[in-house]
């Protein structure tokens, strides 16, 4: 789990992210936190 936090901060850090297309999240209840329903698509549109 800490190795994935790892990458996830490092690819956000180099790279600027946005959303695939617009439209809207559908958040679903998982237990007691609340997740997107499919995902989050996203695209990366450069570098920082």
């Amino acid at each position: 789990m800490l190795e994935m936090k790892l990458v996830l901060a490092a690819i956000v850090a180099k790279y600027n992210l946005e959303l695939a297309d617009n439209k809207p999240i559908k958040p679903v209840r998982n237990g007691i936190v609340i997740t997107p329903s499919n995902g989050i698509p996203l695209v990366m549109t450069g570098l920082r």
